[in-house]
């Protein structure tokens, strides 16, 4: 165990080394990502990473067994560094991956039981002592499927079934507390006995106000329906009210029109639905990915059919009306009902309308959370001044 006076340096000399800032972040933003590959530097330029993917998730660099994996006293930081200084250069979204997971590539080999509530803490306040600006975090990665050896260390599985996982979202609320805390796992959207374990596990940490988000990852959808992935996203939705993100979308199909086909199918039904609040692909360049054929661009930097169906999708995609009533306020003269209609933007999941007789509105004034592009309302008086 280190000595108190030995952390306290430890903690002043990592402060030392300052990071740009990342830019605050808006949750009701709908964003598009990608991953930061193992292997990339702050230098390497990307042709899409910051500009047709506006968020960030660290494919492996930002897992506990990589930053600490020879001991206590090692900090390995330089590819999470080089990724946050990239992203704050570019005014991107990012989403650390991930704080606790079982998986042997993620768990440092001198952690155990005996220490594993100290050392996890150590490094949940460590990751966001260093990256404040931190926008969005997968707590816990593969709970039901991928449980750490270390678990009976953070209190087994309790009472709830799950107290190891509720005690790491405790810690990460504790200590970064403006982050977006979400629960990632597979299979959510292909099998209804994952996504009834995910709602079981959010319930439980809602009850402490201890999740913000549930995070699907998209690999294996390739014999998947549409429709039942509509389905299982209006369940999360309608039995947890969280938002979702498409956390590791990819689909392996190797002929490149089939390949457009389904990625057509299912992205536009991830940047549609309304419960879904940004998309990050696991990846985009052939050769680099998780799963051979899951590339967009070749590693000759050709695009393939889906890369260029997403482009001109996304480019058809106006912007959201951010303010569709004047500033001065709208006269009702022979009409008892008004209607408004938005076009369909990426910017937002949905929108607040208020409506109030005085300029000055309040959340007293909220008249709905707005998930379709038209709304109409009546019961109103002709001859009012409404804003």
């Amino acid at each position: 165990m280190q000595h108190p006076w030995l952390l306290q340096r430890y903690l002043i000399l990592a402060l030392l080394f300052v990071l740009p800032l990342l830019e605050a972040y808006t949750e009701e933003e709908k964003f598009l990502g990608s991953i930061w590959q193992n292997w990339w530097r702050q230098d390497m330029a990307d042709p899409y990473l910051g500009t047709l993917f506006n968020q960030v998730t660290p494919e492996n660099v930002g897992k506990w067994g990589p930053v600490q994996r020879d001991g206590e006293d090692y900090w390995n930081w330089g590819r999470l560094d080089a990724m946050m200084e990239y992203a704050a250069d570019r005014h991107m979204i990012v989403k650390q991956h991930a704080f606790i997971w079982g998986h042997a590539h993620s768990v440092p080999n001198w952690v155990d039981n005996d220490n594993a509530a100290w050392a996890a803490e150590r490094w949940i306040k460590a990751f966001a002592d260093r990256y404040p600006g931190i926008h969005l975090i997968d707590v816990v990665n593969e709970a039901p499927h991928d449980k750490p050896p270390y678990r009976d260390g953070l209190g087994g599985d309790g009472e709830s079934g799950w107290d190891w996982v509720i005690w790491s979202y405790a810690k990460a609320r504790k200590h970064a507390p403006n982050a977006t805390l979400i629960l990632n796992d597979y299979d959510v959207l292909k099998r209804d006995s994952v996504m009834h374990t995910m709602i079981e596990i959010v319930n439980l940490l809602q009850k402490s106000d201890l999740i913000d988000g549930i995070g699907c990852q998209a690999h294996f959808l390739e014999g998947t329906s549409v429709d039942a992935v509509r389905q299982r996203l209006d369940t999360l939705y309608e039995s947890t009210g969280l938002p979702v993100y498409i956390s590791e979308f990819d689909l392996n199909i190797s002929n490149d029109t089939t390949h457009r086909n389904k990625f057509r199918e299912l992205f536009a039904l991830f940047w549609e639905h309304p419960a879904v609040r940004g998309v990050t692909l696991w990846g985009h360049v052939e050769g680099t990915m998780w799963r051979e054929h899951g590339w967009l661009v070749s590693s000759e930097g050709e695009e393939r059919l889906a890369m260029t169906w997403l482009k001109d999708y996304l480019a058809q995609m106006p912007s959201a009306a951010s303010n569709p009533s004047p500033a001065n306020g709208a006269i009702l003269e022979n009409a008892n009902q008004v209607a408004l209609q938005w076009q369909h933007g990426s910017a937002a999941t949905h929108r607040k309308v208020y409506l109030s007789t005085s300029p000055a509105l309040g959340e007293e004034d909220l008249l709905a959370h707005q998930y379709d592009l038209q709304l109409v309302h009546s019961d109103l008086l002709p001859g009012t001044t409404y804003y």
